[in-house]
Order: structure tokens, then C-alpha cells, then sequence
């Protein structure tokens, strides 16, 4: 730990210090952690952080949660000693579709489950980036937790209820905390086709799939 203060006189007596006025910096390697609770831990974390008068700042090499694996990762507390801070996540994650919905299904978030959609009877490998802004409170509500993902999958296979099933899906999309949206191409109906799926997370309506599907319908003729 290498440790540089320049605290003025009476500082110390103000609520917060002066972003100038220290600077902590260290290295990290095989840490272990919370982010959000209830959800699987972070493990193999490495990296450095630094602290100065009022913000703490984490970049992350590497990590994994689960199979999952993170790597430029960065994490800011900003206003520290605000009633409440903020904290703003940024990762990179690489891993198998079942993995990555399971791990937002579990609680608080519990967001596969809401739509009909089963973790484990999805397919493919997902290249995502994630941005969370979370509250540094202990007790925290799933709204309170702002999420944007974006990213690709490739081999994407997934069913939508009873009776929808896309496969091969090669696909991008992006999540909030109030939408799903995906778009490429996939299989569906025995048809390769262009797809647009939208799935509404806040709509009073009680249809919160939308799924069009653009192809090409081939007649078979006979001799």
C-alpha cells in the first residue's frame, strides 16, 4: 500500500476531504467479494485501487463469477461521504447463456423467471458488456439498481413460452431495467429467419413479448 497525504490545515473538520489532499493506491490478486447480495459471488479478483480525498477507484484485470469470466472491469464510489454514495460497475463478461441468465435470476433480480424463460433450456456464448449505478446502502430494491448490458451472442437458442422456440441464433441486444432487445438472425418455425424480440420488464399490458420474424416462405412444387 502506497499512501500520499497533503492535508491542509482544518480539512480534516470539513465533511470531506479535498479530492487532492490524499491518495491511497494498492494491488489486489485472488480476492473474493459481494457486488450485489444474493447474487453468486466475484472470486479470482485482481487488479488495483486507489483512494484519494472523496472517490474510491477499483480497476479490475481479472475475475470470475462462477464460469463467467470479467475482465476490464472498473468500479468508482464517487462522494463518499454523501448520505448516500454512488457506486458505477463496469465489466466485461464472456460465458454460456444458461450460466449468464441464471446468474440474474437468482434474487433480487429474479428477471428470467418473470418472463416464462427457464435458464438451463437456453443455448450459446455470450460476449457482454455491463454497466450497474448501485446506491451504497445495505438494504437495496431491485428498482434501485440501474442495469445496461450490451453484447452478442452466437449460437443462441431459447424458448419463449409453450409453443416458441428460436434456435442458431446469432444476435445482439441490449437490457435495461426496463426492456430486453434483441435483433439478428435465428432459426424459427423451421425457417432462418431476421429477428426482432422485445421483452417489455414494466408495461401494464399483459402481453410483454414481442417477437417478429422476417423470412423467406419457399413453395414446393410437384412433377
Amino acid at each position: 500500500i502506497i499512501i500520499e497525504a497533503h492535508i491542509p490545515h482544518g480539512a480534516l473538520d470539513a465533511p470531506a476531504l479535498p479530492e487532492d489532499a490524499l491518495n491511497i493506491s494498492f494491488s489486489f490478486d485472488g480476492v473474493s467479494g459481494t457486488y450485489v447480495k444474493g447474487l453468486t459471488p466475484a472470486t479470482e479478483v485482481s487488479g488495483k485501487g486507489t483512494m484519494t480525498g472523496n472517490t474510491f477507484t477499483a480497476d479490475i484485470a481479472g475475475a470470475k463469477v462462477g464460469n463467467i469470466v470479467i475482465t476490464n472491469g472498473k468500479g468508482v464510489i464517487s462522494q463518499i461521504a454523501a448520505p448516500v454514495a454512488l457506486g458505477q460497475f463496469n465489466v466485461h463478461a464472456e460465458g454460456a447463456m444458461p450460466e449468464l441468465l441464471a446468474l440474474i435470476d437468482m434474487q433480487p433480480l429474479n428477471y428470467p423467471t418473470r418472463f416464462g424463460i427457464v435458464p438451463a433450456d437456453s443455448k450459446g456464448t455470450a460476449s457482454i458488456d455491463i454497466s450497474t449505478r448501485v446506491p451504497m446502502l445495505r438494504t437495496l430494491a431491485v428498482d434501485d439498481i440501474g442495469v445496461d448490458v450490451s453484447g452478442k451472442i452466437g449460437g443462441f437458442e431459447i424458448a419463449l413460452g409453450k409453443n416458441t422456440r428460436i434456435a442458431n441464433g446469432d444476435v445482439t441486444f441490449d437490457v435495461d431495467n426496463s426492456h430486453l432487445h434483441a435483433a439478428g438472425t435465428a432459426d424459427y418455425a423451421g425457417q432462418n429467419v431476421i429477428l426482432d424480440w422485445t421483452e417489455d420488464f414494466k408495461t401494464p399490458d399483459d402481453i410483454t413479448t414481442r417477437l417478429t420474424a422476417e423470412g423467406t416462405s419457399a413453395r414446393r412444387r410437384r412433377a
